[in-house]
């Protein structure tokens, strides 16, 4: 997994940096779609996503790759958890779409 998150395309996006931050990782990873070449949106590294992953592949372990783009970013930050109606997801997705948005 990559050290932080991105997305192509429209929809929820709940850590996108829609910033200079995220431009920066953008440029500096080279984050562009393989077919499209369409700049990908680049957000915090999104770990409700790899607790839901873990819990569907059941995987032992993991390789963190492109920790390098991070170099020079004076703080970093990570979404934990979501939060869908004052209840706590902690690991798991919420069902719909517009839930997540």
């Amino acid at each position: 997994m990559k050290a932080y998150t991105t997305r192509v395309g429209a929809g929820p996006f709940p850590t996108w940096l829609d910033n200079e931050i995220g431009d920066r990782i953008q440029k500096i990873g080279f984050e562009v779609g393989a077919t499209t070449g369409r700049k990908r949106k680049c957000g915090w590294l999104d770990l409700n996503v790899v607790k839901y992953a873990h819990k569907i592949n059941c995987f032992h372990s993991l390789n963190i790759t492109k920790l390098d783009v991070l170099s020079g970013i004076k703080t970093l930050q990570v979404a934990t958890h979501y939060e869908l109606n004052g209840q706590k997801l902690n690991g798991s997705m919420p069902g719909t779409v517009q839930e997540l948005a």
